[in-house]
């Protein structure tokens, strides 16, 4: 609701060890429009994206890397009891989290691809191809010889409307590369 997405709740069934999903949808309503107008006017999703990488990543990283350095072969039956309990309950908390963040991460990347479309004239999906292969979890730690950050920058360079904005912003540094 706090979105103003119609997805209310998505039903899990496991048949024959495959896993499959329904989404059950909640009915439009006027509640519903103020709430997405609201989210996307008031960019309610960059806040939702700063808490949970700001706030909850960290502390699941943590989470995951005490586990990780955990040996179960050296644990005692009772010891690896706790922790089997522990790493399930842990999955339970991160899968809450994934559903309840994801959401506005898809979010944050459409509306990027809306601004790098209206910046350089290009469409939208020329603008998520400047993405491919480029967060840190899929590339490791950016530097200035990737070449999809250089076709972003050569892009963003070749548009007026881009760095007139830029220049007014007082961001003419995102240029210099």
């Amino acid at each position: 609701m706090y979105q103003g997405c119609l997805i209310k709740t998505i039903n899990f069934r496991f048949v024959h060890q495959f896993s499959f999903s329904q989404p059950e949808f909640m009915p439009p309503s006027d509640a519903l429009e103020r709430a997405a107008e609201a989210y996307w006017s008031k960019k309610l999703y960059e806040d939702d994206y700063r808490e949970f990488s700001d706030f909850f990543r960290p502390d699941c990283e943590a989470l995951l890397e005490e586990l990780r350095s955990v040996n179960p072969s050296s644990l005692s039956f009772r010891s690896l009891k706790v922790y089997v309990a522990r790493c399930y309950d842990l999955a339970v908390e991160f899968w809450k989290m994934h559903h309840t963040y994801s959401f506005p991460t898809m979010v944050v990347v459409g509306d990027y691809m809306n601004r790098m479309a209206d910046l350089t004239g290009r469409n939208d999906m020329e603008t998520l191809q400047l993405l491919e292969a480029s967060s840190p979890e899929s590339r490791g730690i950016l530097n200035k010889k990737d070449p999809m950050l250089a076709k972003l920058f050569r892009l963003l360079r070749q548009s007026k409307k881009a760095t007139d904005l830029l220049q007014h912003q007082n961001a003419k540094w995102a240029l210099d590369w």
